[in-house]
């Protein structure tokens, strides 16, 4: 009776001071700028255009249309007056 409790007591611990699994649907986060306002996004979710074999990613569409009606090497606008405010 008492190897039964001190086993089961045994089995809780072990259970409870595992370390945590990771969810499977965890993902991490791949950080870029969006290279017209600057703003930092995530390449993974964020909208993208592809330029000379390079993929640019965008936080809006405003910013990715900007990306494609302007020649290349368009520098970033300045933070303060960037389409995000």
């Amino acid at each position: 009776m008492v190897g039964a409790l001190i086993e089961r007591a045994v089995t809780e611990l072990n259970r409870v001071s595992s370390p945590p699994r990771k969810h499977p649907m965890t993902t991490t986060a791949q950080v870029t700028k969006d290279p017209i306002c600057g703003m930092t996004v995530d390449a993974k979710t964020a909208l993208s255009a592809d330029r000379d074999g390079k993929t640019s990613y965008f936080c809006s569409e405003q910013c990715r249309n900007t990306f494609l009606s302007k020649p290349d090497g368009m520098k970033a606008k300045d933070k303060n007056g960037g389409c995000c405010g």
